[in-house]
């Protein structure tokens, strides 16, 4: 009965070993479990974190490109309106530099004229009496020739139709084969009247035979309507003239108008 009770303790010690092992295994699977769990839980956010960061990279890179793309474009369009205003600048500098020297060169071309004017003028005094040798110079007074020019004025007129052959009616004859019966002893035409003609020769002892013949015979005539004939002719209303027309007027001193 000892050696059984002795037997029980050492099964029950032996339960009780291997229920702490199995205690011992369920806790460090539970911990194994929980550390998992945690590490799970804090790579998540880190994973969500660099997946947040790489889109947020490759959004800030598209911005980028779209950003400088858009500030090429700038750049390039406010050069293109630069040159344009560059180029229009240079046009109307261009244009006014021309208008003025081609008002320079009127201004300089009138005063030119004035003053040769003036020399003339001044060449053409009257030499001073002996007397007045300080007296000015008498004013000048225009003498104004007319200045002409021979305008020719051609003749006028008209087309008109003249009769050159008035009409007319032609008459075209008409002519015809017809066969004809001549005499033999006479040589007589005696178409419809062969056997009458024939036997008064034989009554004279006469040959009385006959033969036939074809002759071109006139039938008729055709008419043909000519119209009246026309030529056209120039008809003079008013002959050539010519005239003389005041173009300006000169003055001895070289000044027109």
């Amino acid at each position: 009965m000892f050696g059984r009770r002795k037997d029980m303790r050492k099964e029950n010690i032996a339960r009780a070993g291997a229920a702490f092992v199995l205690l011992l295994a369920l806790t460090g699977v539970t911990i194994l479990g929980q550390d998992a769990e945690a590490t799970s839980r804090a790579e998540t956010p880190r994973k969500v974190a660099n997946v947040t960061k790489t889109k947020n990279m490759k959004k800030n890179d598209s911005g980028d490109t779209e950003k400088k793309s858009e500030e090429k474009q700038s750049v390039e369009a406010s050069s293109k309106v630069e040159k344009e205003k560059q180029s229009e600048d240079k046009k109307q500098e261009t244009e006014k530099a021309s208008a003025t020297a081609t008002e320079n060169k009127s201004e300089s071309n009138s005063s030119q004229n004035a003053s040769n004017s003036e020399n003339k003028n001044q060449g053409k005094t009257e030499k001073p009496s002996s007397g007045n040798s300080g007296a000015e110079k008498p004013s000048h007074k225009h003498t104004w020739t007319a200045q002409k020019t021979t305008v020719q004025h051609p003749a006028t007129g008209h087309n008109e139709q003249v009769l050159v052959k008035d009409a007319w009616t032609e008459k075209i004859p008409i002519y015809e084969n017809d066969e004809r019966s001549i005499c033999n002893a006479c040589g007589a035409d005696i178409t419809g009247n062969e056997v009458a003609h024939v036997k008064n020769h034989m009554l004279n002892g006469e040959n009385g035979g006959f033969h036939s013949k074809w002759e071109s015979v006139l039938t008729g005539y055709n008419e043909v309507y000519h119209e009246a004939e026309y030529t056209t002719k120039w008809v003079e209303d008013s002959p050539a003239w010519s005239e003389e027309v005041v173009t300006g007027y000169i003055c001895s001193c070289g000044v027109s108008k």
